[in-house]
């Protein structure tokens, strides 16, 4: 199956999907998100686009062990933990 061109930052693949996806993500700063974890994610976003299933899930796994090691990760899960308690 060929794959889909690559959108660019800003566009859709479209999809129903999609705008549901836009919408829940649609967080950032103002939301208590951190900008360098947004800034990660996205970047691993359009990094897995040009790879296989298998290796978009273990680039995610590193990058998802790497992000929870930071101090600004530490400070939003001790924020979490607090008001969940």
């Amino acid at each position: 199956m060929p794959r889909r061109p690559r959108a660019r930052a800003g566009q859709s693949r479209g999809g129903a999907g999609a705008a549901r996806c836009r919408n829940r993500s649609a967080g950032g700063p103002d939301r208590g998100q951190s900008p360098e974890a947004v800034a990660l994610g996205k970047r691993l976003f359009y990094e897995q686009l040009e790879l296989s299933i298998e290796a978009a899930y273990e680039r995610a796994s590193d990058v998802m062990a790497c992000n929870a090691g930071t101090e600004d990760a530490r400070r939003g899960i001790a924020r979490f933990t607090k008001r969940t308690v």
